[in-house]
């Protein structure tokens, strides 16, 4: 299973329309309105999600479904469940600040630098859903994505520290965050690799809007859809989940 379908977890109210580019906090703060408002988003740092959709592998066409609970910063587990052949694969990934732990069929596996690496992005990228702290958190840096002009998306540019650059795309109508791309060695093979994530479907749960489909593409090429079945935002979770230590 490609370990870059783990950064897709899943990151919807009044429109403000970003018909000219302002400044990139403009376009955030826009995208924090249409996303429910900072109050709403601030009351709801965590929460859980189920997904299903199709992991697209050789060739193949893999069903796969997801259960994530996570409490940014940092915090997530993730519960991936696949069968291809007649063969089942339940893999866990816990992400608690610094420290990760990956599981495969309840076993506990080795983590390669990489790949916590990669563990500690899909956490990051929650951080990133929930818009707010890309205003309120220094260790983000918005600049403008000098390669987008035009059209119906205005880009960003995302910096952060220790971590690959990432392009935020926001619909220029709704304000929504609708792609997400990066340019990053595949933790696979270590080749530079573009990856791709294009939000949609952006619905209302409690208050809290966020995109209920996910596409993403690897060098262009498709590799998973995923659709979210629930997403119940949390004022807090238990911290055992979140537990690392074997």
């Amino acid at each position: 299973m490609p370990r870059g379908l783990l950064t897709v977890l899943l990151f919807l109210a009044p429109v403000m329309s970003l018909a000219d580019d302002g400044r990139p906090e403009e376009i955030v703060r826009a995208a924090i309105v249409a996303a429910g408002g900072a109050e709403t988003l601030a009351r709801y740092p965590a929460g859980r999600v189920t997904a299903k959709g199709t992991l697209f592998a050789d060739g193949a066409e893999v069903p796969v479904t997801v259960e994530q609970t996570f409490h940014v910063p940092g915090r997530s587990r993730i519960l991936i469940r696949t069968e291809s052949k007649g063969r089942k694969l339940e893999m866990v990934q816990i992400v608690n600040g610094l420290r990760v732990r990956s599981l495969i069929n309840g076993a506990t596996v080795p983590t390669t630098d990489a790949a916590a690496k990669e563990i500690q992005l899909a956490s990051l990228l929650l951080e990133v859903g929930q818009l707010s702290p890309l205003l309120s958190d220094r260790k983000f840096v918005l600049k403008h994505d000098l390669a987008v002009r035009g059209g119906d998306v205005a880009g960003i540019t995302l910096h952060t520290k220790g971590f690959p650059d990432l392009r935020l795309g926001f619909d220029r109508k709704s304000g929504h965050l609708v792609r997400i791309g990066r340019k990053a060695p595949d933790p696979e093979t270590a080749r530079a690799t573009d990856w791709e994530q294009i939000l949609g479907g952006h619905k209302a749960f409690n208050g809290v809007t966020r995109p209920t489909t996910a596409v993403v593409f690897k060098d262009g090429v498709k590799i998973l859809e995923l659709t979210t079945e629930s997403f119940i935002p949390l004022e807090k979770t238990d911290p055992t989940v979140f537990t690392v230590d074997e």
